[in-house]
């Protein structure tokens, strides 16, 4: 993979998670993206935005996989690359869904979360793929 791609991926993971957060309600306090990397930060955790936050977590991934889906790659194979470059998202949403239960006794459903971020990111791709490109 060439090194404009994996900055592509990333500066689409970080834009993926900002777009979303928004599109969900939550409040994006800053957005970082290097060349090895990035994080996009939110405002304070209220448990009644939990699920908009398992979206958030999730968006980043597909946004990344959606990019490699129009370099070739099929959607599987793409989501497979991105999850070693999500495992820190994925391990924010085990400690969110983890978090619920023990203080809440609410159980998230993650699979429904995981969809809505996949369907978001598809319904938000112009917006993710400009702002991505001011990164690029």
């Amino acid at each position: 993979m060439d090194r404009d791609l994996i900055r592509a991926r990333i500066a689409h993971h970080e834009c993926g998670h900002a777009v979303i957060a928004r599109a969900v309600g939550l409040t994006v306090t800053r957005v970082k993206i290097r060349r090895n990397g990035g994080y996009v930060r939110l405002g304070e955790f209220h448990p009644e935005q939990a699920d908009a936050e398992l979206r958030f977590f999730y968006a980043g991934r597909h946004a990344e996989a959606r990019l490699l889906t129009e370099h070739g790659y099929s959607r599987a194979r793409a989501l497979r690359i991105t999850k070693t470059h999500a495992s820190h998202d994925l391990k924010q949403v085990r400690s969110i869904v983890k978090w619920m239960q023990r203080h809440h006794d609410q159980r998230l459903n993650t699979r429904r979360a995981e969809r809505d971020a996949a369907r978001l990111v598809d319904s938000h791709w112009n917006a993710i793929a400009r702002m991505a490109a001011g990164h690029c």
